[in-house]
């Protein structure tokens, strides 16, 4: 890598002041070069993102992300977990409701809820849940003839998310969006309010309000390729589509607290 390091050497960017700043600055001059092909999810991964946000050569202010982030993954998710997460790894579940998302994390500790950004290449193929559970799924629920084809086996019996998914890789679609399912993670916690501060009075009404949410139906996603799911506070640069590094920067992953406070939002707008 060194070698390489020399070979590219322009001016232009600041020098580097760590190892993660020196990894950042050569894939932003092999992007200069034309040679962004050569970047790899390892390299993107040790690289230093505010270096990556400062020096990248596309406006890096809110409008002009989400502007490339329409045009690139248009759809948003939230997806829970415990990890820390820099890229996912297989398939990516999401949910468009942050609050159900919640329950796919255990404790409060370590709970995360990541907002996202979806995209696809070779179509999705589309499920009508009409307010059933996600393993109570018909056949005639996927619309998308090739893929229920590939569910033939389970003709007369109910089916579940992951096997629609499993069907809709072997038809080789981008993904699945699943139409009003109920899919509620085994992290429900209503009682996760306490100690941030509320009154008894506004812990009710949160235990409630998320209750509530969580007796909605809701719409779930399945990316099947990793790198068609980015971070909410990514780059955006289509330079770098391929990849599946999240940032390609994961920032701002919301905890409970962030969770009470949209409840919140959504009690006062009522």
């Amino acid at each position: 890598m060194a070698n390489l390091i020399g070979a590219l050497s322009k001016i232009g960017l600041p020098m580097a002041r760590n190892a993660a700043e020196e990894v950042a600055r050569l894939i932003l001059e092999l992007r200069q070069a034309g040679r962004s092909d050569e970047v790899t999810e390892k390299m993107m991964s040790a690289a230093d993102d505010p270096y990556m946000y400062d020096n990248t050569p596309l406006p890096m202010d809110r409008a002009s992300r989400e502007t490339r982030a329409d045009e690139m993954f248009p759809r948003k998710g939230y997806h829970g977990t415990n990890e820390d997460i820099s890229e996912f790894q297989g398939s990516v579940f999401t949910s468009d409701n942050p609050t159900l998302a919640s329950t796919y994390a255990r404790g409060m500790s370590d709970a995360q809820v990541y907002p996202l950004r979806i995209g696809s290449k070779l179509g999705d193929a589309i499920v009508e849940g009409n307010g059933a559970n996600w393993n109570q799924l018909n056949i005639s629920d996927v619309k998308d003839p090739e893929v229920a084809s590939w569910l033939d086996w389970a003709e007369g019996q109910k089916v579940s998310t992951r096997s629609i998914e499993r069907a809709a890789e072997l038809e080789g679609r981008s993904g699945v969006q699943f139409k009003d399912i109920n899919d509620i993670g085994s992290g429900i916690n209503s009682g996760q309010f306490k100690n941030l501060g509320y009154t008894p009075a506004e812990e009710e009404a949160l235990r409630l309000q998320y209750l509530q949410e969580l007796s909605k139906p809701s719409n779930v996603d399945v990316r099947l390729s990793p790198n068609l799911v980015r971070s909410e506070f990514a780059r955006f640069d289509p330079e770098f589509r391929n990849l599946r590094n999240l940032s390609a920067s994961i920032l701002g992953a919301i905890g409970f607290t962030g969770i009470a406070a949209g409840l919140r939002e959504k009690q006062e707008g009522m």
